[in-house]
């Protein structure tokens, strides 16, 4: 990473931490907040172009083949990653369609996270995220965090590519 990237990313850093966790979190806890989210930002990059796929092959598993409960296969075949996420949700659209409601906001971020394969839950599980989302929506900047994360910047096509999110062997 070249230094005009990285003074980049901490002024991204720092500005979540100045303009949303202030007063939320003591500063040693920002870490909490926005390194889950910089990972999951990082995810739903990887998974978006392929969404669709996704929600044709859980539709194909749900309605023509009967299945009541998924193949991870098929979904992991479609995201093309070892992971994937059936909500319907993206960072993206939980943003476009935020209201005022933190409590409707939370729900729907709920449901995205709870959409993730069980590889990216027990992720999500580790960092405790669903307690920081639950905590960020009581204190009212869930959004704010989510419109930081949503901001096109590097998170979305860092410098270091794709090589870290292994397409699973066919």
């Amino acid at each position: 990473m070249n230094q005009v990237v990285h003074n980049r990313l901490i002024s991204f850093i720092w500005s979540i931490a100045d303009d949303c966790l202030r007063d939320v979190y003591v500063r040693g806890k920002y870490r909490d907040v926005i390194l889950p989210m910089v990972v999951l930002r990082r995810l739903d990059a990887l998974l978006e172009p392929t969404k669709e796929a996704v929600m044709e092959e859980l539709a194909f598993q749900k309605d023509e083949a009967g299945f009541t409960e998924w193949d991870d296969t098929g979904l992991r075949d479609a995201s093309g990653y070892v992971f994937y996420n059936t909500s319907e949700w993206t960072l993206q659209r939980l943003y476009d369609t935020a209201t005022n409601s933190q409590q409707i906001l939370q729900a729907n971020f709920e449901d995205y996270l709870n959409g993730f394969s069980p590889n990216v839950k027990e992720i999500i599980e580790k960092f405790k995220l669903k307690s920081q989302i639950r905590h960020m929506a009581s204190k009212d900047v869930l959004l704010d965090v989510l419109e930081k994360f949503t901001f096109d910047f590097m998170l979305s096509n860092p410098p270091y590519g794709k090589s870290w999110a292994h397409k699973p062997a066919r």
